[in-house]
């Protein structure tokens, strides 16, 4: 008995037929061969080591094809002919419906329930799908074909690794929910004390009941207003402040929620509850807030804390001040660090770039955000304290180290704070607090622009300005003429002596004396332009 190859799938070196998961097998046959003159009547029987199904393969494995022919006469009393057919594995995650394989094989292709994140993972002879992180399920749609055996199996054809039933992959992380502005929420109300006097005067048990009453009376709507409020802003009332009066019920609170699609923003599904008395006080209240996510799980709730601050009339103003200045010190906090987070994703994003400077990993970022909600919650100053080791530690490592990579430590150095800054932005705080927002910014725009009006004008004098009033004058021979003339003219005199009290007679003119005569020096008249020349004709 000779076998029939199969052309496609049959090595010829070791008459072995290799087939795949899909595949169909088709019988060749065998070809006999008989010396013997006699003719007689051959039966050719064939038979298969496991039942072969209908259609394609689907399980990988080995079968055996025996070919038989009987021969009563020989021993012993058959011919026999083997065909070794191997089932090779195929990629499940790969077939298509309707394609290929897919089309031929339907069984063989991938039951996972993509939409719901789960991904195919091919197993040797069989496939297996897997469920992202938080989600759970089998991670599989409904298989039809295949039926519950009773014992927590499936029986049927091609049954997927891990199949239980097609539970798909659900979601069960939970969202966040993070308060924004501030809290707690301070509501500040006029003191109830009656009819007050200067002196002090009058006041009695009945004057201290009747106040009693009227502050209980004044308390008791303290609920009612607070709800009110809650209800007509949607919860924005509780994030307002004097520095950010027109707010948002979204500026109040940030919801996400962690799933396999990325980070799903679940704000807009936040749902603000009624006010509850704290410990049954009149004066301090929680705000709950809660979201669900389309897989129904639960948010932790977070509470805000409402506290209403009775204070004195006298004292009211003050007490609004001060609270317009925290206020804005927690909004430019606030701004400082949203601007501490772009600035260090720019960071990371530019060292990721310069990989010409940058010869190590770049840090992994502080994200307070991603542990809200869990026993490990850092607040953001501790945050930024864990960063500011780990820059510090970096810093330290990469002075100390030999290697001849460098990082960039540009933007680590320049991170840490200035100790000038806080007294500046308190200062500006004050003159703030203190003048008005709109008349700092005069103030200081007049200032700016008077310093560059005063610069300006000494620069232009200083460019168009040629120095002191200096001239320059010759000695002429006009001059030594003009001074032989008037020295012939000039008459001197002595003062009297002091010893005999008696003054001498003047000298006659032209009389010789022994007094110098003045130092030479040019006198020329006002039509020649001399030093004595009157102002205007020089």
């Amino acid at each position: 008995l000779e076998l029939r190859p199969d052309p496609a799938h049959t090595d010829p070196r070791t008459h072995v037929t290799h087939l795949s998961q899909g595949d169909k097998y088709v019988e060749f046959g065998v070809d006999v061969r008989d010396t013997n003159a006699e003719e007689y009547l051959r039966s050719l029987k064939i038979t298969y080591s496991r039942a072969l199904p209908q259609g394609c393969l689907s399980e990988m494995g080995e079968f055996y094809v025996n070919y038989t022919v009987a021969t009563p006469w020989t021993t012993p009393e058959f011919v026999r002919a083997t065909r070794t057919v191997v089932v090779e594995n195929v990629d499940e995650c790969g077939v298509r419906e309707g394609l290929g394989v897919g089309a031929n094989c339907p069984e063989l292709v991938a039951m996972c329930d993509v939409e719901s994140g789960a991904v195919c993972k091919d197993e040797i002879g069989t496939y297996s799908c897997l469920c992202p992180e938080g989600t759970e399920g089998d991670g599989f749609r409904l298989i039809p074909r295949l039926k519950p055996d009773g014992k927590g199996g499936f029986i049927g054809s091609m049954v997927p690794r891990g199949y239980k039933g097609g539970t798909g992959c659900r979601d069960t992380s939970r969202p966040v929910i993070e308060i924004l502005g501030p809290n707690p929420k301070v509501f500040q109300v006029a003191k109830v004390n009656g009819l007050k006097g200067v002196m002090r005067t009058g006041e009695d048990a009945d004057s201290h009941e009747r106040v009693k009453t009227l502050n209980a009376e004044h308390r008791s709507g303290y609920e009612r207003d607070l709800r009110s409020m809650i209800r007509a802003t949607s919860g924005a009332e509780l994030c307002a402040t004097t520095a950010k009066p027109n707010v948002r019920p979204t500026d109040c609170i940030r919801a996400t929620d962690r799933t396999y699609k990325g980070l799903v923003d679940l704000t807009g599904n936040v749902s603000v509850g009624e006010p509850i008395s704290k410990d049954g006080s009149p004066l301090h209240w929680r705000v709950p807030y809660n979201v669900v996510d389309e897989a129904g799980n639960k948010a932790k709730t977070v509470w805000r804390e409402v506290i209403i601050k009775e204070v004195d009339l006298n004292d009211f103003e003050q007490h609004a001040i001060k609270e317009a200045r925290v206020n804005h010190e927690e909004d430019v906090k606030m701004a400082v660090n949203d601007a501490i987070i772009k600035e260090r994703k720019r960071a990371a994003t530019l060292n990721n770039n310069n990989k010409d400077t940058v010869g190590c990993s770049a840090c992994k970022p502080c994200n307070c955000n991603d542990q809200q909600g869990t026993a490990d919650m850092l607040t953001v100053n501790e945050c930024d304290e864990v960063c500011d080791r780990k820059i510090s530690a970096a810093i330290a490592s990469q002075r100390s180290s030999t290697s001849t990579s460098t990082c960039d430590l540009q933007y680590a150095e320049s991170s840490s704070p200035e100790s000038g800054i806080p007294i500046i932005d308190g200062m500006i705080v004050f003159m703030e607090e203190l003048i008005g927002k709109y008349a700092l910014m005069m103030l200081f725009f007049g200032c700016t622009l008077s310093t560059a009006l005063f610069v300006l004008g000494r620069t232009i004098s200083a460019l168009i300005s040629t120095g002191p009033d200096v001239r320059t004058y010759y000695h002429t021979r006009d001059d030594d003429e003009r001074e032989k003339i008037m020295m012939q003219n000039v008459s001197y005199y002595r003062s009297q002596n002091p010893s005999n009290g008696s003054n001498r007679p003047s000298p006659s003119p032209g009389s010789t004396s022994s007094v110098p005569r003045p130092p030479t020096a040019s006198m020329m008249s006002a039509q020649q332009n001399g030093i004595f020349t009157p102002q205007q004709h020089r």
